[in-house]
């Protein structure tokens, strides 16, 4: 027998096909397989009937999976499951953590008024921050255990899987930390921020949230630490507080914020810088971030 086609599938040249020249033939195997594939895919049980069979959400308004509560607005549940909802949630929101001041309060302080965020929305008393290095959510995280809170942890994947990165997400629930920041100033901050360790931890919140460490890897003779906000006062606040701790901070700005992507009209920027190299790694021994660090450079000091 004749081989009539190649490895690849090809007709082997010099072969002629039964149908060449003619228009409208097609071989009753390829006709077969365009009937069956319009009919589509007939699936296994169909026709057959479940007589005993009853879905369990049958008759419930708002509940879409087993063992899961919804809160779409009609809802209709049990006495028991309505009270256990609201018990889990009086719960979150009324966590008692410890307000007195300590290094890890003044450090959540720091990331708060940095990447972190407080909200409140639909009765929840939120505490969060959405970041995309690992050892800085944990970080926030330890810290907000060590106060009395029980914060939760998840991963965001990137949605187009690749040019972006993964987002690590923080949340913690207390009605009574939250309306307590909310009432915070400036001045509030600043009079909560008396000992020198609880200015230290402080910084080191603002800057792991929003700092940046730069050297030149041509020579490594030229460092620098910047701190960005569009909050000039609080940049004048910290500036005021490096000082206690033997840093003078320079105030830059205003600039035009091309980082932001939903407003039209964003703040402008402003930041705190120091390009003194002493002062830069002494930053670093000091403030100890657990990011943006000066990490093996220390040893290329000159």
């Amino acid at each position: 027998m004749i081989a009539e086609r190649d490895g690849s599938g090809r007709f082997i040249k010099g072969f002629n096909p039964w149908n060449k020249g003619r228009k409208g033939y097609l071989s009753e195997e390829s006709i077969r397989k365009i009937r069956n594939a319009k009919l589509g895919k007939i699936p296994w049980n169909k026709g057959l009937k479940f007589p005993d069979f009853h879905p369990w959400n049958k008759g419930l308004k708002g509940v879409v999976k087993p063992n899961k509560t919804s809160y779409k607005k009609g809802r209709i549940l049990t006495d028991e499951v309505e009270e256990k909802r609201l018990r889990n949630l009086r719960e979150r929101n009324l966590i008692r953590p410890n307000l007195e001041m300590t290094q890890d309060l003044a450090y959540i302080l720091g990331v708060i008024e940095g990447d972190g965020y407080v909200t409140k929305f639909r009765g929840k008393y939120r505490i969060g921050l959405n970041v995309t290095d690992k050892n800085f959510a944990n970080s926030f995280i330890k810290s907000l255990r060590s106060i009395g809170l029980n914060p939760s942890y998840f991963e965001i994947n990137p949605s187009n899987g690749y040019g972006k990165l993964k987002q690590h997400v923080v949340s913690s629930y207390s009605k009574i930390f939250v309306l307590w920041y909310k009432k915070l100033n400036l001045n509030d901050l600043k009079s909560l921020l008396k000992e020198e360790k609880h200015v230290i931890a402080f910084i080191k919140g603002f800057y792991e949230a929003e700092g940046s460490f730069y050297i030149r890897k041509s020579d490594y003779k030229y460092v620098s630490i910047r701190m960005f906000n569009t909050n000039k006062e609080l940049l004048n606040l910290i500036k005021n507080l490096g000082i206690k701790i033997g840093f003078n901070f320079n105030l830059n700005g205003p600039y035009q914020n091309n980082h932001s992507t939903f407003n039209k009209n964003p703040k402008q920027m402003y930041n705190l810088s120091t390009a003194v190299k002493s002062d830069v790694f002494k930053f670093m021994d000091l403030i100890k971030p657990c990011i943006k660090n000066s990490g093996g450079y220390q040893n290329d000091r000159i």
